[in-house]
């Protein structure tokens, strides 16, 4: 595959597309918190590839949001979380026709560790509705309810090869239902938590081995450096379909190669919540940015924000749950004082979408409204 075009290439490019004509009226911010014009579509999908290090069998779910056939019926769709709580969607429509004008542009999401895929609704619901299909990948091993999780050594080769089995079985999916639906050369990924890691690792940067054996306990499931596993981390490659990302409250950066991300020649959205106390903002996100220096990358934060506050888990889940599913979590972002996750989510997904129109579609006009004054009060923003 050819490299991703450089930004100035891109914008060159946008001058030729409806939306990124040079010379257009500028952006208006507020349609990125508006619904697009598209109905939105939620499908899932299953698929089996053969496991890094050992070639068994590993099954994937996927969730799709998609922009459906205008004038659908379909019911509602409903999302499972928390293991045992189903959410009705106000937005989406379970299994409706696709629309006509694709294939669509693609942004596939990764979640948290011990968290769901569904927890992308919010981010899904939103581009789907403005033409994007969003992809959402169950990481088995590092989920909510898994009776038997993933040991580090496993699952830090799992989890990002589990993202680039996403993306070649959408290429040539076995589910006709899914042929033609989307375009992969171009693609953005979008990690939250341990999903950032994931994203990460999926396009390129170089775990740490060494890191990796220094944490992995005596009882390991799998040698790390025995040959096949060894050679399974040597299968991460640059996955040059790959052409932006967006880090969601990062953890495990620990597991890279030293100065890895920020050699990262990929542009990067860093979203961060300063009184996260899972993935600390001082040893998390700063060294992150710090370490960069790529024009286009930006960097939103929330002064008040925490780690529950990129899913909408403090808003679905009854407190007695949460606190059973994930005792850090009231203090980690869903008591009184954090941002709600009613003013952090679509503040969250507003600037995705923003960055999605910039490096998937081209459309240069959306860099100026990124960069700043914040969309929203309970931002901060800094770019480069």
């Amino acid at each position: 595959m050819t490299s991703p075009p450089s930004a100035t290439l891109v914008l060159l490019l946008a001058c030729f597309v409806p939306l990124g004509a040079c010379g257009a009226d500028a952006a208006d911010p507020e349609a990125l918190f508006e619904p697009g014009p598209h109905v939105v579509g939620f499908r899932q999908a299953t698929l089996t590839y053969a496991r890094g290090g050992s070639g068994e069998p590993r099954e994937l779910a996927l969730h799709a949001w998609y922009p459906a056939a205008s004038g659908s019926t379909e019911p509602p769709a409903s999302y499972v979380t928390g293991g045992v709580i189903r959410i009705r969607s106000q937005s989406a429509l379970s299994e409706p026709a696709v629309a006509s004008g694709g294939p669509f542009p693609l942004v596939v999401y990764s979640h948290g560790g011990g968290g769901e895929a569904q927890h992308a609704y919010p981010y899904g619901e939103l581009l789907a509705s403005h033409g994007f299909v969003v992809v959402s990948v169950t990481h088995a091993g590092t989920a909510t309810l898994d009776s038997a999780p993933t040991r580090l050594e496993r699952w830090a080769l799992d989890r990002p090869s589990d993202i680039a089995a996403a993306l070649d079985w959408l290429e040539a999916p076995t589910d006709e239902w899914f042929e033609g639906l989307v375009t992969t050369d171009r693609v953005m990924l979008v990690g939250y938590s341990l999903g950032a890691y994931t994203v990460f690792a999926a396009s390129g940067a170089q775990v740490d081995l060494d890191q990796i054996r220094a944490q992995c306990s005596t009882e390991c499931e799998l040698l790390v450096d025995g040959e096949a596993l060894a050679e399974g981390y040597g299968a991460l490659m640059p996955d040059e379909r790959v052409v932006a990302l967006v880090a969601q409250a990062p953890g495990a950066s620990d597991l890279f190669v030293a100065g890895s991300l920020g050699g990262f020649d990929i542009p990067v959205m860093l979203q961060s919540g300063l009184l996260d106390i899972s993935t600390p903002h001082a040893t998390s996100a700063v060294p992150l940015w710090e370490s960069r220096d790529r024009v286009g990358d930006v960097w939103v934060d929330m002064p008040t924000g925490a780690h529950m506050s990129f899913i909408p888990s403090c808003r679905d889940v009854p407190v007695a749950l949460l606190a059973l599913v994930r005792p850090t979590a009231i203090e980690d972002g869903c008591a009184e004082r954090f941002i709600s996750v009613d003013d952090s989510l679509p503040g969250l997904a507003a600037y995705v979408l923003g960055f999605a129109r910039i490096h998937l579609l081209g459309d240069m006009r959306w860099r100026e409204v990124l960069s700043g004054p914040p969309l929203r009060p309970g931002f901060t923003i800094t770019a480069r």
